[in-house]
């Protein structure tokens, strides 16, 4: 696991043994901070549940270093707007 600690006594410390600055993001609480509960919470966590996990993000963290940038499309292409073409 990606974000577990370094054994069982991280795991129950009453302090945490990671350190977590200001600008830190916690995709896993994505749903609750960009969704009300419902149907748009709901939809999100159908289509794109890899988005809320850390190891989504690492896998994206080392595509980077490696050069590889996806082309990442965030609509189908019917429904994209064009170029006038």
């Amino acid at each position: 696991d990606l974000v577990a600690g370094r054994d069982d006594l991280d795991e129950l410390a009453a302090e945490p043994w990671f350190s977590v600055g200001p600008s830190d993001v916690f995709p896993a609480e994505w749903p609750t901070f960009l969704f009300a509960p419902g149907r748009d919470r709901a939809m999100f966590m159908e289509h794109f549940p890899e988005l809320t996990t850390a190891r989504w993000w690492v896998e994206r963290q080392h595509d980077l270093q490696r050069g590889v940038v996806p082309d990442v499309r965030p609509y189908p292409d019917d429904v994209r707007f064009s170029r006038g073409v």
